[in-house]
């Protein structure tokens, strides 16, 4: 019996970080189930230090205790660093690498030098846009050329994908409906309120402006409507008047379904621009997965259709 190939799979955060979790460890379970394969899973950076970092990187604390923000930041870089250099060494005994949220293009360039293991980049969302080009994806283009082959989540994003690479491969993301399914009758609905949720990330939380106008006329119409928002909190959001709101700001892959499970509509609004278009379909996959109703939005709702 011939000895499985073998996946090493990078991301560039912690396992326990929703968005890095979903899109690597959804191949987990055909990797398990695979004869042919096995996979290992490895994190760049530390979780620990990334969450103290996140923590004490707020404009006025550098000012407050630069002798602690300041050394804190230079000893996470240096422990990146030879911990990349863990990564690098380890990824020369597998057949295959496949980075996942990846900016760093020194990364793959010493991947590809190992002249062994096909390099696979993953690419969602409009990486090549300004806000993405500016900090931390500058490289994207040359990380596009150097990779081996490279997966998207959309035809949008592969058409752009290919003016560099011409190995590229729309894969669809799961949500992993197994996960939901553990938790499925450890989470009962309110019936006295029906819950408008939103899950997503503080980046991304401006989506939400897009239908703040209807949502202040509902909130104003019917009082038992409460909206749930997870990943996102404070200056972030809209300056609600009606809405009857609660958020938790942070959260790991265990609150996510357990949040969602609470959903009576999960919402997806989105500006019809190329951000809007290059987003795949998981975050509505994730809200049917929880057994709530789907709201995708991408042009202006009125008070009447309210």
């Amino acid at each position: 019996m011939h000895e499985a190939r073998k996946a090493l799979i990078v991301l560039d955060c912690g396992l326990s970080l929703p968005s890095a979790m979903v899109r690597a460890l959804q191949y987990r379970p055909y990797f398990e189930r695979s004869a042919e394969w096995r996979a290992e899973f490895v994190s760049r950076r530390s979780l620990q230090l990334t969450h103290l970092v996140s923590r004490v990187d707020k404009p006025w604390i550098p000012l407050v205790i630069p002798l602690v923000h300041r050394p804190l930041v230079a000893y996470t870089k240096r422990w990146e660093q030879k911990h990349e250099d863990e990564i690098v060494k380890q990824a020369a005994e597998f057949d295959l690498i496949y980075p996942v949220k990846m900016p760093h293009l020194r990364l793959y360039q010493r991947l590809r030098a190992l002249n062994g293991p096909k390099v696979v980049m993953d690419m969602n969302d409009g990486l090549w846009l300004p806000a993405f080009q500016a900090h931390p994806w500058k490289d994207l283009d040359a990380i596009l050329r150097i990779s081996h082959a490279v997966i998207c989540e959309n035809s949008n994003v592969a058409e752009y994908a290919r003016r560099h690479n011409k190995y590229v491969f729309v894969v669809p993301d799961s949500p992993q409906i197994e996960v939901f399914d553990r938790w499925r009758s450890e989470v009962p609905r309110d019936p006295s309120k029906v819950v408008l949720g939103w899950i997503g990330i503080p980046s991304n939380a401006g989506a939400l402006y897009r239908i703040l106008d209807p949502l202040e006329a509902l909130f104003a119409k019917h009082p038992h409507l409460h909206l749930r928002i997870v990943g996102a909190g404070g200056d972030l959001l809209p300056r609600f008047e009606s809405v009857r709101w609660s958020c938790r700001p942070y959260y790991n892959q265990e609150e996510m379904v357990k949040e969602t499970l609470a959903f009576d509509i999960g919402l997806f609004p989105m500006f019809h621009n190329g951000e809007g278009l290059a987003r795949g379909t998981l975050k509505p996959m994730i809200y049917m997965s929880a057994g709530a109703a789907v709201l995708y939005t991408t042009h202006y709702m009125n008070e009447a259709e309210t």
